[in-house]
């Protein structure tokens, strides 16, 4: 971004704990930073309330100072709710239900809403489909990643080369020749959400060293963190701390100077 903003505040995965969301849109430094940028996986957490979340999140997106980037759980809903929708047209087969709790737990979540509000579509007013296609239309207009200043943020994946180009359009093809020798093209997308891939010639886990002058800005790797405080190492920080994933754990969000990349504070909600 050229004139980027001066203090961007990069929020880890939320995954549908609302209350903290709420703690963190009413705070003072979601009120006073410049940007703010959400690294995804919004939805899908361990009894919590995806649909709130959402709802929340879908307003924070019209925002001209908000970035919403692609998480790997906001993909997988979007594939199930665009073949659902199609299902109900009569152009696809019914989808799959998901095996994982956390994700049938935002399905159930949603069929919920649709038996709570389907006599509203007799008038002309469908609240069930309107935030099914918010979900999705807000899904594919999501980048992968973006870059503000020195500050690189994506899901869960990086490549330093991603750094060599000025334009995100040009980022992006240039990310498509990273992993000639790799990755298929396809698999790309897989990598910017920082899933596993199992290839013949190597195993890649979706990071690399971040360059020298840039820090690089991650969720998604709840894993490799200690539960309650970000990792770091070799100029990547993941800020996922586990938020919504069935214990009570913080929501974090970095408070980041863009013009050096390195961070001002961190913040727990």
């Amino acid at each position: 971004m050229s004139n980027h903003p001066k203090r961007v505040l990069c929020i880890a995965d939320i995954h549908g704990n609302k209350e903290r969301l709420k703690k963190l849109l009413a705070s003072e430094v979601y009120a006073s930073v410049d940007h703010r940028v959400y690294l995804g996986d919004y939805l899908d957490g361990c009894d919590n309330d995806s649909i709130g979340t959402a709802e929340l999140i879908l307003k924070e997106a019209k925002r001209a100072d908000v970035t919403l980037l692609r998480g790997n759980h906001e993909r997988d809903q979007a594939a199930f709710l665009k073949q659902f929708m199609d299902h109900q047209a009569g152009k696809a087969a019914a989808p799959k239900a998901p095996k994982k709790k956390s994700r049938l737990d935002t399905l159930l979540q949603l069929h919920q809403f649709w038996n709570n509000t389907r006599d509203h579509a007799a008038d002309g007013h469908d609240p069930f489909r309107t935030l099914v296609l918010a979900i999705i239309n807000a899904y594919d207009a999501s980048p992968y990643f973006v870059r503000i200043g020195k500050a690189f943020f994506a899901h869960g994946g990086y490549h330093p080369a991603m750094m060599r180009a000025r334009s995100y359009h040009e980022r992006t093809e240039l990310v498509k020749g990273v992993y000639t020798c790799e990755l298929r093209e396809a698999e790309v997308p897989h990598v910017l959400l920082g899933i596993r891939l199992l290839r013949p010639a190597a195993r890649y886990d979706g990071l690399r060293t971040a360059p020298k002058g840039y820090k690089v800005y991650v969720g998604h790797h709840y894993g490799r963190a200690n539960r309650n405080t970000p990792w770091e190492e070799s100029g990547i920080t993941c800020l996922d701390t586990g938020c919504g994933k069935g214990a009570d754990l913080p929501l974090t969000a970095a408070e980041i100077d863009a013009t050096t990349g390195e961070v001002i504070a961190l913040h727990t909600f």
